[in-house]
């Protein structure tokens, strides 16, 4: 394309020698950019059913949860959960990330966080990242219910107030139904005490045996 001395020739030359040297055949060649390396990060959104902030064998995944991540650059993209309660996003260069967390549909919000390890504690809702030449795949949120109970006890004047020598009545059987129609059922311990320990947002009915 210009100076015969100093332009490449191609790959494939065709010449022909007559008598005289050529010391003008060459072969430029461009280095290839190596491509950027990219990583993974997520791991799993859990039901906490003891609300320690640990997910204890036993304690499942939530499928269908909206996952957010926020990228370096202010984009975002949005995944959700598996049947396992599982996520992964793939392909991230090294950068400050965000990972967004919805609450569960039936679920109070979000357990305690970052209790102990790091591989079975929660992150919390929202999770600043930083991908540093590494997948990371610790980045979990556990979330919760809340707890419905009380005490049935013998109102012995009849007033309405449980006072300090009205004791609590054991045995009676105590059934709440949820939002979504189902029920369950307990009865109150030697104390009159019951407790219905994960209740999903929405209204419930109580009801007290005789």
């Amino acid at each position: 394309t210009g100076d015969d001395t100093s332009d490449s020739d191609g790959t494939k030359v065709t010449i022909t020698v007559d008598g005289k040297d050529d010391p003008t055949i060459d072969s430029g060649f461009v280095k290839e950019t190596p491509a950027t390396p990219v990583y993974d990060l997520g791991d799993k959104v859990w039901f906490d059913a003891d609300k320690d902030g640990i997910q204890d064998a036993g304690e499942p995944g939530i499928p269908g949860v909206t996952v957010t991540l926020t990228k370096p650059d202010g984009s975002t993209v949005t995944t959700t959960t598996d049947a396992n309660g599982n996520y992964v996003f793939t392909d991230l260069p090294n950068g400050d990330y965000i990972v967004t967390f919805g609450t569960p549909e039936g679920y109070n919000g979000p357990t305690i966080s970052n209790v102990g390890n790091d591989g079975l504690d929660s992150d919390g809702q929202v999770v600043k990242v930083t991908i540093n030449n590494a997948d990371d795949m610790t980045i979990d949120s556990g979330f919760i219910k809340v707890s419905v109970g009380d005490t049935v006890w013998e109102d012995i004047d009849g007033d309405g107030q449980q006072d300090t020598d009205e004791p609590g009545i054991p045995g009676v059987t105590v059934t709440i139904t949820y939002p979504d129609g189902t029920t369950e059922t307990t009865t109150t311990d030697e104390n009159g005490n019951y407790e219905f320990p994960n209740v999903p947002n929405g209204e419930v009915t109580i009801e007290f045996e005789t």
